[in-house]
């Protein structure tokens, strides 16, 4: 069966769907919530010294990601990764990729 694009039912094998996408905040939306970070970081400032008012942080937080999207998570990879493997991940991306057109 190498190479073939059947199962074993002999039915065709679906592409596998993306996956779903957040839709964008529209831009006015967006221009309003950047008029109010700075007073967002002065009531996280607040609340760091006052410790208190976790709702405020918490639309803080909100309005502050609203405006400038969500801080990227950093990942530290370790250890080795084979040429070997790379290369047969690209090509079973491209294989998937072929499929579905």
């Amino acid at each position: 069966m190498a190479g073939n694009k059947e199962t074993a039912a002999g039915r065709k094998k679906k592409p596998a769907a993306p996956p779903p996408r957040k839709p964008p905040a529209p831009a006015d939306i967006v221009n309003q919530a950047r008029g109010y970070a700075p007073a967002c970081i002065l009531a996280l400032a607040e609340e760091v010294a006052n410790s208190e008012g976790q709702c405020r942080v918490k639309a803080a937080i909100s309005l502050l990601d609203r405006a400038f999207g969500k801080v990227g998570q950093q990942i530290e990879v370790t250890g080795k990764i084979e040429v070997d493997l790379a290369e047969r991940i690209r090509r079973g991306w491209e294989r998937v990729h072929d499929e579905g057109k």
